[in-house]
């Protein structure tokens, strides 16, 4: 699975958000994307993500690769 986190520079969406974080499956490739107001809630994106996924496909996530550019928050 591949995530990364961005902001939107300048703009901000209607319900005020400023960051996503977008979950890549790489057997699928699946996207899921989740906007959120600080980038502190990543962590709480990703342990949401993980709750959904591994409900319905009854499988665990195995592992999680970002692109190391500084952005990404360390997830247990």
């Amino acid at each position: 699975m591949l995530s990364d986190i961005a902001d939107f520079k300048n703009t901000m969406s209607k319900g005020g958000k400023k960051w996503y974080i977008t979950f890549i499956d790489d057997y699928s490739r699946y996207i899921k994307v989740y906007l959120f107001k600080s980038k502190d809630e990543a962590e709480e994106m990703f342990l949401k993500y993980k709750a959904e996924v591994e409900n319905q496909l009854d499988r665990k996530i195995k592992r999680l690769r970002s692109d190391k550019g500084g952005n990404m928050i360390p997830i247990p």
